[in-house]
């Protein structure tokens, strides 16, 4: 059965579900499909720094309280050759710092403040491909995980806001977005009916 929606998100990954978060700080509805289950994307260990930009983003937004609280900050780093330590002072030089706040619990936040939003977040589903780009009516063919494509169910936009079509582990933009989106600090990024570069 067809789903309308005025953003297509493919990926629930930190730019996917952060895009969604911020769109719906604007009042501007999503849905977000990942092919992957809840359990995998909260439970699959990947990098753990983060930068104080995105940090800032998550706790300013609502979307995360513990990368405060549970995350470390760190305001330098040493690296040691020669057989001598050498500190790199980030906040003495550019007063800024780091936190060691693992990415698969920046997820759970992102999930959990979702899903507490209303967020349509459909895990086990599979983005097939997107149809009608740079038409008004674009949208994004999907099926449920181990469904055969026979069975895709288009998800549509409104003859008037392109879905933006996103592939965060993919690192680009598939489609268009509304005008005036916020760029996530994740990998991925969002123009207009432009694709965004290749990381």
């Amino acid at each position: 059965m067809p789903v309308r929606t005025r953003v297509a998100v493919v990926g629930a990954g930190p730019a996917g579900l952060l895009l969604s978060h911020l769109l719906g700080r604007h009042g501007i509805e999503s849905v977000v499909v990942d092919s992957r289950s809840r359990a995998e994307i909260e439970t699959t260990i990947r990098a753990g720094i983060l930068e104080q930009g995105t940090v800032e983003i998550l706790s300013g937004s609502g979307a995360s309280d513990r990368v405060l609280t549970a995350g470390h900050r760190h305001e330098g780093i040493e690296l040691r050759f020669g057989g001598e330590g050498h500190r790199i002072d980030f906040t003495g030089s550019v007063g800024r710092a780091v936190w060691l706040y693992p990415q698969h619990e920046v997820l759970k936040d992102l999930i959990a403040a979702r899903l507490r939003a209303g967020q349509d977040l459909r895990f086990g589903v599979s983005a097939e491909r997107v149809e009608g780009a740079e038409t008004d009516r674009p949208r994004v063919l999907a099926r449920d995980a181990g469904a055969p494509p026979s069975r895709s169910r288009p998800m549509s936009s409104s003859a008037r806001t392109a879905p933006a079509a996103w592939s965060a582990r993919r690192s680009r933009a598939r489609t268009a977005a509304p005008s005036g989106s916020t760029r996530s600090p994740g990998s991925a990024s969002c123009a207009r009916r432009r694709p965004a570069p290749r990381s």
